[in-house]
């Protein structure tokens, strides 16, 4: 039976609507393996290999640095589905601040009937403006969230698709190394670029819209918020920029231990697989508390490796999720202290504004965090996608197949 995504309509598409013969069966009965779709053409791991490597072919001419040529091909592969994300969650931002706009209202009106109503509320009577201003936050309320559902639909598939390619590049290459990358490239490492690197990178490339999306937030709270406030907003804004020092601190602190994380890691997985390869040789000399200790060593460097990374990465996140709070606090003891009266109309409206803000900035903290750890792994000895392939290595005789001394890479092989 075929895949009822590819023959569903616009709406059917938007409100998932093609999903509903599966969860009417999963209502019933609990679903099993044959209940579930089969895989569109354009979702299988062979049409998505081999699309990354007509899009890799085409660009063996780019110039710079291996990794910028990959963002290149992931680029050229899903740069319209990264467009099409991007908007959806503009669209969503935007109508979050329609709450603040329509609670401000409710509120005057709430205290003043008869008060003065802005453009797009003055056409109707006073004594249904209420029930408008609340039609507003609901309705603003539902489509954002659709809009951040199609969003995070289509950052995950977006993910998906670049873990698939890596994954399955990846193991293209361990099939076809030279005997003398052989040597070097233990079965640890790929292991970590199958199962660790790849996931790093779904986790991160997919997302980075958020990072645009959500200056755009801040910008626009900070520019609201200065109608309200005025000049007291500098006073929260100069004490979110005093943890920037600090934050990036943290953050280089992070991926420092993050390489450590990785490093030990590869240690740790070659010794237990060379474990298990020689386990009856092993077992028949006595051998259990030598190669026992290794791997708890081993294991050991890593746990206290990752301690520290998590260690940071909370501090990371306190920094970003406490300035918001800070940046509020001093700015309202500003406004009170330049003889301001702070009204519930402000108050409320303000303290929205300021819960806009919230979400970017732990969003942030988190893409920013994960495209370090992406670019960590980018960078690492043996990167799963970086290649320089010549047509003779300059040490050895192997040709098309790539040699330790040419890195990683996805040549095809005739």
């Amino acid at each position: 039976r075929p895949n009822p995504e590819g023959s569903a309509g616009c709406c059917s598409r938007a409100f998932i609507h093609w999903m509903w013969p599966m969860l009417k069966v999963g209502r019933r009965r609990k679903l099993e393996e044959s209940d579930m779709y089969p895989l569109m053409e354009g979702e299988k791991a062979e049409h998505i290999a081999a699309k990354f490597e007509r899009e890799w072919a085409a660009t063996a001419g780019a110039k710079g640095a291996p990794w910028r040529r990959m963002l290149r091909t992931l680029w050229a592969m899903e740069g319209p589905a990264f467009v099409g994300m991007f908007m959806q969650k503009l669209a969503g931002d935007s109508l979050r601040f329609c709450t603040p706009l329509a609670l401000e209202q409710v509120i005057g009106w709430l205290m003043d009937e008869n008060a003065p109503a802005p453009w797009w509320s003055s056409f109707l009577p006073p004594a249904y403006r209420g029930l408008y201003y609340v039609f507003i936050m609901t309705a603003a309320t539902v489509l954002q969230c659709f809009c951040y559902s199609l969003s995070n639909l289509g950052a995950n598939r977006v993910g998906t698709h670049v873990r698939t390619t890596i994954t399955v590049g990846v193991y293209k290459k361990s099939l076809t190394q030279a005997l003398c990358a052989r040597g070097e490239t233990t079965t640890g490492k790929v292991v970590n670029l199958i199962a660790s690197d790849a996931t790093r990178l779904m986790w991160s490339i997919p997302w980075l819209h958020y990072l645009p999306t959500g200056l755009f937030q801040l910008v626009v709270s900070i520019a609201f918020l200065w109608s309200l406030l005025g000049p007291s907003v500098l006073m929260g804004i100069g004490a979110t920029c005093v943890t920037v020092p600090l934050m990036a601190w943290v953050v280089r602190k992070n991926n420092e231990y993050n390489r450590k994380v990785l490093m030990r890691r590869d240690t740790r997985v070659s010794r237990v697989n060379e474990l298990i390869t020689a386990i009856k040789l092993v077992k028949s000399n006595a051998w259990e508390p030598g190669f026992t200790k290794r791997v708890t060593d081993s294991r050991r460097e890593e746990l206290q490796a990752l301690f520290m990374y998590y260690l940071y990465m909370l501090m990371s996140g306190v920094l970003w999720e406490g300035g918001v709070p800070l940046a509020a606090a001093c700015t309202f003891i500003t406004y009170a202290w330049l003889g301001n009266t702070v009204t519930p109309t402000i108050a409320f409206t303000a303290m929205s504004l300021f819960d806009v803000m919230v979400e970017p900035a732990q969003d942030m903290a988190w893409i920013l965090s994960q495209f370090i750890v992406a670019l960590t792994s980018f960078n690492r000895k043996h990167p799963p996608l970086t290649l320089r392939l010549s047509a003779r290595c300059d040490k050895c005789s192997h040709t098309n197949m790539g040699c330790a001394h040419r890195g990683w890479g996805f040549p095809r092989v005739a």
